[in-house]
């Protein structure tokens, strides 16, 4: 097969998204063009699709953003986005270099963070972080999945902790939209500066996203702990993965009232028919240690313009 590729640079949103949906491989909610639209409607940086053709057919994207705040280009939907990738058809895996070479001529620097490491060239570019997530498949309840990942004394003392909770009385509402204005409240109380939903547009955003569309399913859990609210939690539901997108909890609640909620999300992951449960970017001291898996993430920076 002739493999040699023609670059061609793509700023039209309306054939930006054909050429995605064309090579998308649907895997994960960062694959989704609806997910990432959302962001990019309100921060509307300039596309900068790549789009690597042999002869007339698109053989592969790599789908950039130019971030005029900070002058250089980074994956399309800015930085809340993981699991990025060059797309290409099977068969053009051995190219994708290329698509990064060319990036380097575009005349700026690029800062493309939390890339997926699905092929010899990507896994071979520096580590960045792991994300982490926890298969399902293997579980008809949340009894098996504790029983899988915690075992004598440690597993006594959570279920202890767990019935703690439960003593209190808790109802879980489901969907109630506007509890996610408690979870904005509570997010950026417990994180003040760095609280991510607390960047521009960030709040519109997850709002909209919250809104129905068609290849995800937006889920909102409240939990009524002794007679008040006292979290909320945040998650999308697509091509049978639960993506635990974001938490609020009040600063006065109990203290186990963290993994309690984790317990109750994985088991709505269930109900909801999931296979895989994304906890996201960063271990924060337990996504390990509750039996998720860790998946490397890597970077492609550069600070010259020359070819690389």
């Amino acid at each position: 097969m002739n493999q040699t590729l023609r670059f061609e640079i793509i700023k039209d949103l309306a054939a930006a998204q054909k050429i995605w949906e064309s090579l998308s491989p649907h895997e994960t909610i960062y694959d989704d063009w609806d997910f990432r639209n959302t962001f990019h409607a309100y921060h509307k940086k300039e596309l900068f699709f790549i789009v690597g053709y042999q002869d007339t057919e698109a053989a592969g994207l790599l789908a950039l953003q130019y971030n005029n705040d900070q002058n250089y280009f980074e994956f399309w939907g800015g930085s809340y986005m993981e699991d990025n990738r060059v797309m290409v058809k099977p068969g053009y895996e051995n190219l994708i270099p290329e698509f990064y070479n060319f990036g380097g001529t575009l005349g700026k620097p690029l800062r493309l963070e939390y890339i997926r490491g699905n092929d010899a060239y990507t896994t071979s570019l520096p580590f960045q972080d792991y994300k982490f997530v926890l298969p399902l498949k293997n579980f008809s309840d949340t009894n098996d999945y504790l029983d899988a990942v915690f075992s004598g004394e440690s597993k006594k003392k959570l279920v202890k902790r767990l019935k703690k909770i439960d003593d209190l009385g808790v109802t879980i509402e489901e969907d109630n939209w506007a509890d996610l204005e408690l979870l904005i409240n509570w997010n950026i109380a417990a994180f003040s500066d760095s609280a991510f939903i607390d960047r521009p547009f960030h709040k519109e955003i997850f709002r909209d996203l919250l809104k129905p569309h068609a290849t995800f399913q937006a889920r909102l859990l409240t939990f009524n702990i002794g007679g008040k609210k006292q979290a909320v939690t945040m998650g999308l539901v697509y091509n049978k993965t639960y993506a635990s997108v974001n938490r609020g909890i009040d600063p006065e609640a109990d203290k186990n009232v963290r993994e309690y909620i984790h317990v109750k999300k994985v088991a709505d992951a269930l109900k909801l028919g999931g296979e895989l449960f994304d906890a996201f970017v960063g271990d924060y001291g337990w996504k390990e240690r509750w039996g998720c898996q860790k998946i490397p993430q890597h970077s492609f920076i550069t600070s010259s313009t020359e070819r690389v």
